[in-house]
């Protein structure tokens, strides 16, 4: 479709159709991508709306002729105890329109069912201003010379009368939020697509209405294809086309992987699959996946560019440390991260920097790289749905899928070039076994230097010499630290 859509863009460009003129307006939908009923509320100017919005349904919650104004946006749902109200937490906001989000708390009086009760609005929708573009046909009487002839005159004077008058094309805005709620925690994602909800729209299609639409998209492609033929101008069309056929074919990809079902992971199986050769690590393990551990440290440490923000580091006994930062912070090969301490301190109790040291956790959700300190990958906790504590580390029986690594077919090569890429993978292989032997070798050393300068620490207190006889004690043992010069 999305080719259909842009051929279509293209062919009205190319044969001069005349596009008819839309009224401005601006639009905000929103789908329900998860399997819990949401209610949403918006408040605009002093009126509040809702709307119910049910598994794999979409509504359109708000719209305006012309530009619209600021809103608040409230969501709420049943949460596991059977208790309704605002969303606890929501999820980082999204990307796609994130100039039109941003975070809000600000109460505003509902109705719900016979009462009316106080609602937290958690999201302010800001969204830009539609414009509209008037084209403009040149005179042909304006643009004779002053010389013209008396037929000229008439002639110009006629193609006048008939010229097409001015017309005006605005802008429609439309806005989608999809969402998911989370009963048992009563917090609310984002996601980028409603796949539930473009699943079941699919599924309402009548045959003819199938058939119909395929006819359409024939159509418009057999028009595409004849005007690849038109010379230069063709040319350019379908060196446009291609780009356009590769772009959509990337978003189905990402699409894919973005709904990838979750799965289960052993240690051995994820550790082993990241130390692979290769930078994309979704080339490496599952997008979304589910690992069990024990909790071996908790470090809190303050953003680098973001001081206000407080950032929570948890490693694990199944992933040791493999590397000592700045401030001795500790690296593992694969952590978790939160910069929302609250998480934890709803899970765990306020002393979780504490309290969770020894417990064993289940987390949940889409790996990335080394964002957290995990040196090979890590997960980001944005809900407490994320995260539950378990009782064993090790998953039920027959319940971790056989993990088999992802192999993206191989290109046709040569003897000779297959020989020199099974050369490199050896290599590869060879320096990222060294560079991890190198890596805690230099933890090891880094550790003995930590304990003479803290024995050195007893007896000076000048913080100068305290740091120099650390950096001289890295130096004189081989490590190289950004923080000594």
């Amino acid at each position: 479709m999305a080719k259909l859509v842009f051929g279509a863009a293209l062919l009205f460009a190319f044969v001069n159709v005349s596009v008819p003129v839309y009224a401005q307006s601006v639009y905000l939908h929103v789908c329900n991508a998860g399997k819990v009923d949401i209610d949403v509320f918006v408040s605009r100017a002093g009126n509040v709306s809702s709307s119910h919005v049910g598994s794999a349904d979409c509504a359109s919650v708000a719209e305006s002729a012309g530009a619209m104004g600021a809103a608040y946006v409230g969501l709420a749902l049943v949460d596991a105890r059977g208790q309704w109200g605002a969303a606890r937490r929501l999820d980082v906001l999204p990307v796609r329109g994130s100039g039109a989000w941003s975070r809000a708390n600000q109460n505003v009086t509902v109705r719900h069912g016979n009462s009316n009760v106080s609602l937290s609005m958690q999201l302010l929708f800001r969204p830009n201003v539609p414009t509209c573009n008037t084209s403009q046909t040149s005179s042909q009487a304006a643009s004779l010379p002053l010389n013209a002839t008396a037929a000229q005159r008439n002639a110009a004077a006629a193609a006048d009368l008939n010229r097409p008058a001015a017309q005006t094309t605005c802008e429609t805005l439309g806005y989608t939020l999809n969402v998911e709620g989370y009963a048992d925690t009563g917090e609310i994602t984002f996601r980028q697509e409603c796949d539930p909800c473009d699943k079941k729209a699919e599924a309402k299609l009548t045959p003819e209405e199938r058939a119909a639409r395929q006819r359409q998209e024939a159509a418009m492609n057999q028009a595409i294809g004849g005007l690849t033929g038109l010379g230069p101008a063709g040319a350019f069309f379908g060196s446009v086309m291609q780009r356009q056929n590769q772009e959509a074919a990337d978003e189905r990809k990402a699409r894919e992987s973005r709904l990838s079902p979750t799965q289960r992971m052993d240690w051995s199986d994820l550790l082993t699959a990241l130390r692979k050769p290769g930078s994309k690590i979704w080339e490496k393990i599952p997008r979304n996946i589910i690992i069990r551990g024990t909790v071996s440290s908790v470090e809190v440490s303050k953003d680098t560019f973001e001081p206000n923000i407080q950032w929570v580091d948890v490693a694990f006994r199944e992933s040791p440390v493999t590397d000592v930062g700045p401030n001795r912070r500790p690296y593992s090969e694969f952590n978790v991260c939160t910069s929302s301490q609250d998480i934890f301190e709803d899970r765990f109790g306020a002393d979780f920097s504490t309290s969770m040291i020894g417990k064993t956790v289940e987390i949940e959700g889409e790996t990335q790289g080394a964002v957290c300190r995990g040196l090979r990958g890590s997960i980001r906790i944005t809900l407490a749905h994320q995260v539950r504590p378990v009782q064993s580390a090790r998953f039920e029986p027959g319940t971790v899928p056989k993990f088999v690594p992802l192999t993206p077919e191989p290109p046709k090569l040569t003897p000779e070039q297959v020989e020199a890429l099974r050369v490199r993978q050896e290599k590869e292989a060879d320096d990222a076994n060294k560079y991890i032997q190198k890596i805690q070798e230099d933890s090891r050393k880094q550790a003995a230097c930590a304990e003479q300068s803290d024995e050195f620490a007893k007896t000076h207190s000048d913080l100068f010499e305290r740091r120099k006889e650390n950096c001289d004690c890295l130096k004189a043992n081989g490590v190289k630290v950004p923080w000594c010069r």
